[in-house]
């Protein structure tokens, strides 16, 4: 009897992991436990933050916003009022309720590192951005599941900024440490072990979406990107992220690759307030030197696009240059020897790839001064103006031109944070803002297009492309352009 026993613990130990379906989901990021999608707005965190938080609106596979937490929307002029979904609930079982609603859009759009440019098209919204008040006064609970937003002018666009992972419904009460979640998932553990962080995620019962086969998500966050390679080697993860833009990681296990589109992409930022980038001349000629470089050769870089051919602006369109030939860049080449203050953040700009633009540039009479720094530190040095020149790593999450454009041409933006101002710009964004006429807004947005490629004071140089790499028994696996991987699309086959 004993024996009969034993062989039925030990078939249901064995048997045990097979019951569900699990993921084994590699990323090299040393992660914390934050799950606050506003603190730590990272790009290799989308997927987990994808996972466990939900937004009003998601993007559909052709990018498009659809209601996703909202039953319907009703629309007055500038006024537009959200009822949120009877059975929307958070990962305990308590209801998402408007005020939940209301104070998440207001996180969102109170963060200033990385501003969604929402706050400028609703009432109070400047305001609220600023610290001037505690609350959006254009944005107001009216009963459990309704409120409403009062918007500047009619805007068609606007779900798209409700899409953002800095959207996330949260509750409005909620603690760093509180475990509360509206996605497909919920954390229910996190632990270290050799160097790696490992984030346990189990099915969300009162999700409203789809709900897929995968019971358990185990992302391991690597410390270390030798340790993240030396596992895919060995075939550890079923489903892994790399977006160092070098060499596809090897494996002795056979994977397929999905490449997703661009997400961003690396630039340079030229400051023409101070320094020799007054100069329209030199941004001209400095701004078809990177173009003319071909990184992808240089670096060594797989997966990616040459510089002058395509080099993205936003998801919606793109930076088209033509190469200049050699008499027109000498027509633009500084007679005198100039210095140009470079800082640099390696984010993923190898620490290679400057000193070598260095040297190229020596032939063209200019000294490029080198010094690398961290990010906040390089946006507080903008600030005081003592940088000429910054290279550093772009990341879009929100598909619109117009959203991009709001970012590059306003002053304070961290696309723009040397306070470079082009009325005309300025302008045009104010009128796209108030235009519904969709053949009007396409011109506007052409004449920004314009601005930007004759400024130079945002030059992209090459169109990055994150690698998913995922095993045979993966199905249906669906990632956006966002790095956003849909595990409710997701299946396994059965395990033997």
């Amino acid at each position: 009897m004993k024996f009969k026993i034993l062989c039925i613990l030990l078939v249901a130990i064995i048997v045990s992991p097979l019951s569900g379906k699990s993921l084994h989901f590699a990323i090299p990021y040393s992660f914390t436990d934050n799950y606050d999608p506003v603190e730590n707005n990272y790009i290799n965190l989308q997927p987990l933050f994808r996972s466990i938080y939900s937004t009003l609106f998601k993007l559909d596979s052709h990018l498009r916003p659809y209601p996703f937490l909202i039953e319907d929307q009703k629309k007055e002029g500038k006024r537009v009022i959200f009822r949120l979904k009877k059975n929307a609930r958070f990962s305990n079982g308590s209801a998402i309720t408007a005020e939940d609603a209301v104070r998440s859009i207001e996180t969102g759009m109170k963060h200033t590192s990385f501003p969604n440019p929402v706050y400028k098209l609703i009432e109070g919204g400047e305001d609220l951005f600023k610290g001037k008040t505690r609350h959006c006064t254009g944005i107001k609970v009216l009963g459990p599941k309704s409120f409403e937003i009062r918007f500047k002018y009619e805007n068609p666009e606007f779900p798209y900024y409700l899409t953002a992972t800095i959207m996330s419904i949260l509750p409005r009460e909620r603690k760093r440490e509180d475990m509360v979640f509206s996605g497909a998932f919920k954390v229910v553990n996190i632990r270290e072990k050799k160097k790696k962080t490992i984030v346990t995620l189990k099915k969300n019962p009162y999700y409203i979406g789809k709900q897929g086969k995968i019971d358990t998500l185990y992302f391991h966050f690597y410390h270390r990107d030798d340790q993240f390679k030396r596992a895919v080697k060995r075939g550890e993860p079923e489903l892994f992220l790399y977006n160092r833009h070098v060499h596809i990681p090897t494996s002795t296990y056979k994977y397929n690759y999905f490449k997703t589109p661009t997400f961003g992409g690396f630039y340079f930022k030229l400051n023409p307030k101070s320094g020799p980038f007054r100069d329209k001349g030199l941004r001209t000629f400095f701004k078809h030197f990177i173009l003319s470089q071909d990184f992808a050769k240089i670096e060594k870089w797989e997966l990616t696009a040459p510089s002058h051919l395509v080099l993205p602006y936003s998801l919606t369109g793109y930076f088209v240059f033509k190469k200049m030939k050699p008499g027109d860049v000498k027509a633009f080449m500084p007679r005198e020897r100039v210095r140009i203050r470079c800082v640099n953040d390696d984010s993923g700009i190898r620490t290679t790839l400057i000193p070598l633009l260095k040297k190229k540039l020596k032939k063209y009479n200019i000294d490029l001064e080198l010094q690398w720094d961290s990010l906040g530190s390089i946006f507080r040095r903008e600030k005081k103006g003592d940088v000429d020149l910054t290279s550093v790593y772009y990341l879009v999450d929100i598909p619109l031109s117009s959203y991009f454009y709001e970012n590059l041409f306003t002053p304070g933006h961290e696309l723009n944070l040397f306070g470079y101002e082009v009325p005309k710009a300025l302008k045009l964004l104010a009128d796209y803002r108030k235009e519904s006429d969709e053949l009007k807004r396409l011109k506007i947005l052409s004449h920004l297009e314009e601005i930007a490629q004759e400024e130079a004071i945002f030059v992209p140089f090459m169109n990055p492309l994150t690698l998913l790499g995922y095993k045979n028994h993966v199905k249906n696996v669906r990632i956006d352009k966002f790095l956003n991987i849909y595990f409710e699309d997701i299946d396994v086959e059965k395990r033997h």
